[in-house]
């Protein structure tokens, strides 16, 4: 499964998804969002980086969509997310 997500919500969920179910979690996609004053940018980069998993930044829809479509995943999890989700990316993704 690949998490995508931002925000205190965002972080909350990866972080029960991990806690559930470690190895589940094939990565993390995120934004750098540091000049929100919500961000959670650093704290995602922090938590992927203790525990190994990959992190993806995408600076715009296209390359999260990019990103998601390279990595081929069975499952996507989208919460706190900054762009709609195109029907193209929906498809692609089983679940």
């Amino acid at each position: 499964m690949i998490f995508i997500g931002s925000k205190s919500i965002g972080l909350e969920c990866v972080r029960a998804i991990y806690e559930i179910k470690p190895n589940v979690l094939q990565g993390i996609i995120t934004i750098d969002d540091q000049n929100d004053l919500r961000s959670r940018y650093n704290e995602f980069c922090a938590f992927a980086t203790e525990r190994d998993l990959p992190i993806y930044v995408a600076d715009n829809r296209m390359r999260a969509e990019k990103i998601l479509l390279d990595l081929k995943p069975d499952l996507c999890l989208v919460v706190g997310w900054y762009w709609l989700i195109s029907t193209n990316i929906l498809q692609a993704v089983p679940d």
